[in-house]
C-alpha cells in the first residue's frame, strides 16, 4: 500500500534562489513526518529510522512537519530528540516554514518552545521571520512578532527591512501597518533604495 503523498509540494522549490541539489535520501519517516502521521512516526523511530535525516531540500522530519503544519507531529519529534535549531538547504528554520506556509498555530507553539530568540533567526538570505511575514502580507504573524518588543527595522543581507519587503511585494496595507508601528521609511538597502522605491 503506497502512501497518498503528494511529491509537487517537495520539487516547487527546487530552484529557488539556486539552492543546491545534492543527492539526499527521502525516508519513510520523511513521509510519514510530512503528512503528520504520528503513529507511523513513532513505529518508525522504535525500529531505527534517523531523526535528522535529510532529504533533498536538506529538510529533516522535524522540518517536512513544519512545513505543512503538522504541529502534533512536530512536538513529537522533539520529544524524541529532533533538533529544534535544524535548518534547511536555504538556512530556514521551523520558524521560517511556518510564516511562508501560512501556519501560525505552529509558530506560537515554536515560540512556546523556543522564546522570542527565534524570531530573530535568518535564513541564508538574512531574512527574519517577520523578513517572510512582511512578503507575504500576513498582519496577524507581523502583529503578533511586534507586540514582543522585536526589532521591526532588522536589516536582511542586502540591508532591506521588512518594510522594504512590504512595498517590494506591493503589500500596501502590510507597508502601512509597519509604518504605524515605528518602521523606519528612511532606510536605505545596499543599493540606496528606501522602502518606497522597491
Amino acid at each position: 500500500m503506497g502512501s497518498h503523498w503528494n511529491t509537487n509540494s517537495f520539487h516547487n522549490e527546487s530552484s529557488e534562489y539556486g539552492a543546491p541539489r545534492m543527492r539526499r535520501k527521502t525516508t519513510r519517516l520523511h513521509y510519514a513526518a510530512h503528512d503528520g502521521d504520528c503513529l507511523r512516526i513513532e513505529s518508525l523511530l522504535a525500529v531505527g529510522f534517523d531523526i535528522e535525516a535529510r532529504d533533498a531540500y536538506g529538510r529533516t522530519p522535524l522540518l517536512r512537519a513544519a512545513f505543512n503544519g503538522h504541529i502534533d507531529a512536530f512536538d513529537l519529534l522533539l520529544r524524541y530528540g529532533a533538533d529544534f535549531n535544524a535548518e534547511d538547504d536555504w538556512g530556514r528554520r521551523a520558524e521560517h516554514l511556518a510564516v511562508k506556509n501560512d501556519h501560525w498555530d505552529l509558530l506560537c507553539f515554536i515560540l512556546e518552545w523556543g522564546g522570542e530568540g527565534v524570531l530573530y533567526s535568518r535564513d541564508n538570505f538574512g531574512r527574519t521571520p517577520a523578513h517572510l511575514a512582511s512578503l507575504k502580507g500576513k498582519l496577524d504573524v507581523l502583529s503578533a512578532i511586534i507586540s514582543s518588543k522585536f526589532n521591526i527595522n532588522v536589516k536582511d543581507n542586502w540591508h532591506r527591512t521588512p518594510l522594504h519587503l512590504a512595498y517590494k511585494s506591493e503589500n500596501k496595507e502590510t507597508a502601512e501597518f509597519l509604518k504605524k508601528k515605528g518602521a523606519d521609511n528612511k532606510c536605505v538597502d545596499l543599493f540606496g533604495r528606501r522602502p518606497e522605491d522597491m
